[in-house]
């Protein structure tokens, strides 16, 4: 059986056994994005990403396998962990002011799924313009969409939230400034569906 060190604990581990699943043994929480239980690691993220004596780079926990002798250095991790968020927070507010200069005053948006760099920046946006609109898909079978409509609307933005059929009939309403993909042209042209609003 595999034996490491985590913070100061030794445990022994199943062959196979994952990091993150030998932390978790030992209550030893390391954070987790892409990571599901019963599902095959991905690794994407990177937010479980540790650091193992002998490792050239830091590691996906959920992915990585525990082996005799690795040892995380959680305080360095930690410390990477945290550079690397103000890191995104900063690219994240960057990324909202360049495109805050492409949306026309009174757009309207139309978005699917979600993301973090999209919410901040039509966030963002909408403080700036209150005549924003935003048109969100409900982004089946997790309802990313909805989460982003709840969270503008909460913020006081305008949001429609339609089913995810009803897309390729919106497009046509969104406003199409010069960096706008010519896709979503085609789109509506080629799906004339009625559109359905759907209740947040």
């Amino acid at each position: 059986m595999p034996r490491l060190r985590i913070d100061n604990h030794t445990v022994e581990v199943e062959p196979g056994s994952t990091i993150l699943e030998a932390a978790r043994s030992v209550a030893v929480e390391i954070p987790t994005m892409c990571y599901l239980e019963d599902q095959l690691p991905r690794g994407s993220c990177m937010i479980c990403a540790v650091k193992v004596r002998g490792a050239s780079a830091l590691l996906p926990a959920c992915a990585a396998r525990a082996e005799d002798g690795l040892a995380e250095m959680r305080q360095q991790v930690a410390q990477a962990v945290q550079d690397f968020s103000a890191a995104l927070a900063g690219r994240s507010q960057a990324i909202a002011r360049k495109a805050r200069s492409l949306i026309p005053e009174g757009a309207v948006v139309v978005t699917h799924s979600h993301s973090g760099t999209v919410e901040e920046t039509l966030l963002f946006v909408g403080r700036q313009d209150p005549a924003l609109q935003v048109i969100c898909s409900e982004s089946r079978p997790m309802n990313e969409g909805k989460v982003l409509a709840a969270r503008l609307a909460s913020a006081g933005i305008s949001v429609t939230l339609v089913a995810d059929a009803a897309l390729g009939t919106v497009c046509h309403e969104a406003d199409h400034g010069e960096h706008a993909q010519s896709e979503c042209d085609c789109s509506c042209l080629a799906h004339p569906l009625p559109i359905w609003p759907v209740p947040i």
